[in-house]
């Protein structure tokens, strides 16, 4: 799902304060002290190494969904194909209902900003069972 250091994960640990995977560092090297805690505003609370370019998308997207506690961001070969072609992922098995199938392709907007969240955040809230959303040219995001 995530190769070399493409693709970030955040887990809300309170109301207001979220851990981040840093930016570049690759995942089979990252350890426990190097996860990165901002504010909802993405300001560093405790942050050894800079948070994920991705922190602004992450963090509106815990901003406009406060029941959701964790979010993975991943730029997969399989998910970015669909979100490059523009196609939504259809329900072509069961195992898709758990997500929301079919997965819709939010707009383009600008990775390392708050508009790739505004889109994804968007189609969570117009489709309130949906859990995963291709990010058009760009990947995709679980919540």
């Amino acid at each position: 799902m995530v190769y070399l250091s493409a693709g970030n994960i955040s887990l809300r640990i309170d109301d207001n304060v979220v851990a981040i995977t840093p930016s570049g560092i690759k995942y089979t090297a990252l350890q426990p002290d190097h996860i990165a805690i901002v504010d909802l505003d993405g300001n560093p609370i405790d942050a050894p190494y800079n948070p994920s370019s991705e922190t602004p998308m992450h963090t509106h997207l815990l901003r406009k969904l406060p029941d959701v506690n964790a979010i993975f961001h991943t730029h997969s070969s399989y998910a970015i194909t669909f979100a490059m072609l523009g196609k939504p992922i259809p329900v072509v098995n069961l195992e898709l209902f758990v997500v929301g199938a079919p997965i819709p392709v939010a707009p383009w907007a600008c990775p390392g900003t708050e508009a790739p969240g505004e889109a994804a955040s968007n189609l969570f809230v117009a489709h309130p069972d949906l859990k995963v959303v291709l990010l058009r040219n760009h990947g995709l995001v679980a919540i």
